[in-house]
Parts: structure tokens; C-alpha cells; sequence
């Protein structure tokens, strides 16, 4: 991973939190349809969606660290 890979990178999982901060109003005003995910967890309030995005995060995090341990080998 090039530094400016890991800047954008780490730009953009910083920014999330902050967007969501920004977001938070309007998404506790709103409707929240259940959601199924595909870890076989139906989210079901906003409250649930906000903790799953770590997981959620998590995930995609650990794929990009996968790939360039492979892409490095």
C-alpha cells in the first residue's frame, strides 16, 4: 500500500463518524424499514444500524488488509 493508499484510506474511515455525526437528526426522524443483513442479523431500529456499521466497517477493513498482504507476497 502506497502512503497516499493508506492516507485515502485512513481519510475515509475517519470521515464516517463524522458523517454520520452530521447525518444523525435526519436519520433519527425518519422511518427505519428492517433490514436483513447478510450476516443472518435483521436490523430493526437506527440504533442497531449504527453498531452493525462497525461490524459492517470491520469487515471491509480486514479484506484491504488481505489483499495487500497477497498483492505484496
Amino acid at each position: 500500500m502506497t502512503e497516499t493508499e493508506y492516507e485515502d484510506l485512513k481519510t475515509t474511515f475517519i470521515a464516517q463518524p463524522l458523517q454520520l455525526e452530521k447525518d444523525f437528526d435526519a436519520l433519527i426522524k425518519s422511518t427505519f424499514n428492517e433490514y436483513p443483513t447478510s450476516y443472518n442479523y435483521t436490523l430493526s431500529s437506527l440504533e442497531d444500524a449504527i453498531r452493525f456499521n462497525t461490524v459492517h466497517e470491520a469487515l471491509h477493513f480486514g479484506i484491504i488488509m488481505s489483499l495487500i498482504k497477497i498483492v505484496r507476497k
